[in-house]
């Protein structure tokens, strides 16, 4: 009973918290949200430009370091500024809670002040901490403080598949590595909080960080799973009634529909927004809920006192702030009332091409082999996804992976077997084998078949100079045609394509969407779905260029894409997805269906 009482108070106690400090937690986020982002994406732009850089990719960091200084000293430079508004809004929300709790609430111009005179305390060695903290530790470990700008570092889905993959070695890797970065978010959690409330150097704040979190590491643990269930609970409630009495009104009053539904997605926009914001207080509870219990223990005994003192803002000029923060609000919601009218008043979708990934569905045969492209084209997909390597010989091969051991068991690479002996070896999967086939005898059966091909030319560092210019001069004809086209992770081979055979409809693969589309002559891009979000899929558009999602293997995906409007679906279940696909084309779809498919688009 005393520990239900204990978890219910620290519940009530954390929701107060939560009301008296959203509001700046609500500036902040959205000065970052509206300003900052924007500003650092379109300087890291505008650093590229002036670099004549035209994207920005792991396949080009090397040469960013190796041939320009002056870009790469600008990509640092908003690295720290990235860095320096992390750490802005870590100790704006962290003073703001602070003198909550202390029952001596601040005025907003008090706390900016405050905040930014913290800013000595990052530079030096502290930028480091800072840099490692934010950047490596709290995002993986997924405790609490989950910024706009936090948010764009994600681990994407298809390395996590993987991963996953070869679950047996690297499961348990993850899982010990995903143990250790929350034991050391939680160890240093008090860190930057002493540094900033007590002004102690990095050193000391660490041991003391490490030392007063080891008796309460398991209490920290069950109050952040608490305050989490809470929260998830309140949210997941909130959702159900909004969905229940929406269905309601639509099943009963058809001729309210349209508006109730403006009003139950301008409710969820609201509830999420209100989501993100206690789901970021509960990591400032923690820390000012723990050093409220370990200062007069454990600093009072060496005379350390909080060096920050209250000033108390002007009457008129809080209310002045507040009626400003309450229309600025309220002009928000209007806005978003009129998109979300706009939105459900027009309720058709596009019909996005189906693509089989690897030339399968649904395991019917071993990838990138003949015999599954026979199978796969029985299916209609608008095209079949496959992928090509150089050879030693300078020929092509049918193959995604350059080592082969996986697939065929022979530890070699493509590029160092020639066609013929490529040719002798079989590929095993999901219970198939068949030989590995040569592009050409690939690009025939599609040809008999009627069946379009997405072909993705694969690079090595072992390719030869002439790679591009052969593959022109023996496929170009036949894949004007017969209406291929093709794509490449590799932007100098796509822009090669494109300047020496510009009848080519090819386009560009990117595994990582950072700043945006780059500059490129490609006609469409490709993408994993992960990284991908609705202004994304906007700006190729706005480009006139198509955008294909890859892998979308689950409804969820689907809808997600369906929902940002992306022109292609790159799948390993091909019937699958096309039945999804096909459901939501035939059928009307309700309000509540929108509403669905809004919620899967705006938490993706």
């Amino acid at each position: 009973m005393n520990r239900l009482k204990l978890n219910w108070r620290t519940i009530a106690t954390f929701f107060q918290s939560a009301k008296e400090s959203s509001k700046n937690v609500l500036i902040v986020h959205g000065f970052i949200l509206i300003v900052m982002i924007p500003l650092v994406t379109g300087l890291t732009k505008m650093i590229l430009k002036g670099g004549n850089i035209a994207y920005l990719s792991f396949d080009n960091i090397f040469p960013i370091i190796k041939s320009h200084p002056f870009v790469l000293l600008g990509l640092l430079l908003m690295m720290c500024l990235m860095a320096l508004m992390i750490f802005f809004e870590f100790t704006f929300l962290l003073l703001s809670i602070y003198f909550i709790r202390k029952k001596e609430p601040l005025h907003l111009r008090t706390l900016l002040r405050l905040t930014f005179q913290q800013f000595k305390h990052v530079f030096g060695s502290e930028i480091l901490f800072l840099l490692f903290y934010f950047f490596l530790i709290l995002p993986f470990a997924g405790i609490g403080f989950k910024t706009a700008l936090l948010a764009k570092i994600k681990i994407p889905v298809f390395i996590m598949d993987y991963l996953f993959e070869y679950r047996l070695i690297f499961v348990p890797l993850l899982g010990l590595g995903y143990l250790i970065c929350v034991y050391i978010g939680i160890r240093l959690l008090l860190v930057l909080p002493m540094m900033i409330l007590y002004h102690l150097p990095l050193k000391e704040a660490i041991r003391r960080s490490w030392k007063l979190t080891k008796d309460q590491f398991w209490t920290l643990i069950r109050k952040l799973i608490l305050l989490t269930v809470a929260l998830s609970i309140m949210v997941g409630g909130s959702y159900l009634v909004i969905f229940f009495l929406q269905d309601l009104i639509e099943t009963h009053y058809a001729s309210a529909a349209l508006v109730s539904g403006v009003v139950s997605l301008t409710l969820l926009q609201v509830l999420i927004a209100v989501r993100n914001i206690l789901a970021m207080i509960i990591l400032f509870y923690l820390i000012v809920d723990l050093l409220a219990k370990t200062t007069t223990s454990s600093l009072e005994t060496v005379n350390i006192q909080p060096k920050l003192t209250p000033v108390k803002g002007n009457r008129f000029l809080i209310l002045f702030g507040n009626l400003v923060i309450g229309s600025s609000v309220l002009i928000m919601i209007m806005g978003m009332s009129l998109y979300n009218y706009d939105y459900l008043s027009n309720r058709s979708i596009s019909e996005p091409l189906l693509i089989s990934h690897r030339g399968v569905t649904n395991k019917n045969g071993a990838q990138n082999t003949i015999e599954a492209l026979e199978k796969t084209a029985k299916e209609k997909p608008d095209y079949v996804e496959m992928d090509i390597l150089e050879t030693k010989d300078h020929q092509f091969v049918v193959m995604h992976d350059v080592k082969l051991k996986n697939l065929t068991g022979k530890n070699k690479k493509v590029y160092e077997l020639t066609l013929a002996e490529l040719q002798k070896l079989t590929v095993s999967e999901n219970g198939h084998e068949a030989k590995i086939p040569s592009f050409d005898e690939y690009l025939k059966k599609a040809n008999e078949l009627n069946q379009k091909l997405l072909i993705e030319v694969k690079v090595t560092k072992k390719d030869s100079k002439e790679m591009v210019e052969n593959f022109i001069q023996r496929y170009q004809e036949s894949i004007l045609k017969n209406n291929h086209i093709i794509h490449s992770i590799s932007y100098d081979v796509v822009e090669e394509l494109k300047e020496k055979a510009p009848q080519l409809y090819v386009g560009y693969v990117m595994p990582f969407n950072l700043i945006g589309p780059p500059e490129t002559k490609a006609d469409f891009y490709s993408a994993e779905y992960s990284t991908l979000t609705s202004d994304f899929v906007d700006e190729v558009h706005e480009q006139d260029k198509q955008l294909f999602a890859w892998d979308i293997n689950e409804e969820s995906s689907a809808k997600r894409m369906l929902f940002f409007g992306a022109d292609g679906l790159i799948t390993d279940h091909l019937v699958t997805i096309k039945e999804i696909v096909q459901h939501d084309l035939t059928n009307e779809l309700s309000y509540s269906d929108m509403l669905f498919n809004y919620l899967l688009g705006l938490d993706s």
